[in-house]
């Protein structure tokens, strides 16, 4: 993994800052305020993941059938040393990446959900942020986790002078690595609602859920259809006593009102997790509305993420 060749961050610590001239394969690019005061990512390994199968109760009553395996959690390992250009600099170094890795500290500091202008970021978790390398150049990515152990291995030995090895184990409950950007959310408005075709692309390599805004000049229809003609899915919601604006978010399978956060009714709960069945395909996704009565505009929100 060409993250342990590039700078790499958490929770206010960074990694590798040596490496922050322009090519990390060139000794005369090294950043030299940081040779002897560092933390060294030296080891980085973000392989395993989990896999759940999700049955239902029918199963036992109707027979075996094949059950749906989903990727629940992805482990994000790292390993190297802490240098210290003093013993008061590398016992500060120790307790800062201490304080980092704290579950309760990381949850204290993490995003709040506050629906606005950009949809919710997660809670509980904070941004690990990597760089890989490309053919095209380098991609900035990151993982949405938490603190895996309560708090990173530090191996003290005697004569262990002014180095310090460090373990850290990070847990993503998403296992998708995104865009490094907290804030770059990919927007596109549908620009044909009655029925015509849209193109949403998902640029990532990873299916994503989006986060759809609604807003309405008042009451809606009864039965709005939004398909995903690329996939074949569909879902069907009730606006005929909703206004205002709403976000539809497909991964937590909830409509919420934009001004106040209330949940005003919830979708239909499937065997995955209350995920509604309206998801895009990596590449151009085609969309179409029906039942447009009442709706000015709907975007949809995501983020480019990868498998």
């Amino acid at each position: 993994m060409s993250a342990v060749r590039h700078q790499a961050s958490y929770n206010g610590i960074i990694f590798n800052r040596v490496y922050g001239g322009t090519d990390p394969n060139d000794p005369s690019s090294l950043v030299t305020a940081y040779k002897e005061s560092d933390y060294r990512l030296e080891v980085f390994d973000d392989s395993p993941v989990q896999i759940h199968d999700f049955s239902e109760p029918r199963q036992n009553q109707e027979g075996s059938e094949p059950n749906e395996a989903f990727e629940s959690l992805r482990l994000v390992r790292g390993s190297g040393h802490i240098l210290g250009s003093s013993y008061a600099d590398l016992e500060d170094k120790v307790w800062a990446l201490k304080a980092a890795f704290s579950v309760a500290e990381v949850r204290r500091l993490s995003t709040a959900a506050i629906l606005g202008t950009l949809p919710d970021e997660p809670v509980g978790v904070l941004p690990f942020k990597f760089t890989r390398d490309t053919a095209g150049g380098t991609k900035d990515l990151l993982y949405y986790a938490r603190p895996q152990t309560g708090r990173p291995s530090l191996i003290v030995a005697a004569k262990g002078g002014l180095v310090r090895p460090f373990t850290f184990q990070l847990a993503a409950f998403d296992p998708r690595a995104y865009e490094n950007d907290t804030d770059d959310w990919e927007s596109t408005a549908l620009s044909n609602l009655a029925g015509g075709n849209n193109t949403i692309t998902n640029l990532g390599t990873a299916v994503m859920y989006p986060q759809i805004k609604f807003d309405m000049s008042g009451s809606g229809s009864a039965t709005v259809t939004l398909t995903n003609v690329t996939t074949g899915n569909s879902f069907v919601l009730d606006l005929s006593s909703q206004s205002g604006d709403f976000w539809m978010m497909c991964e937590k399978g909830e409509i919420l009102k934009a001004s106040d956060r209330a949940a005003r009714y919830y979708l239909k709960k499937h065997a995955t997790k209350f995920l509604t069945n309206l998801f895009l395909n990596p590449g151009a996704n085609i969309i179409t509305l029906v039942g447009s009565t009442g709706i000015t505009s709907v975007t949809f929100y995501f983020k480019s993420a990868y498998a």
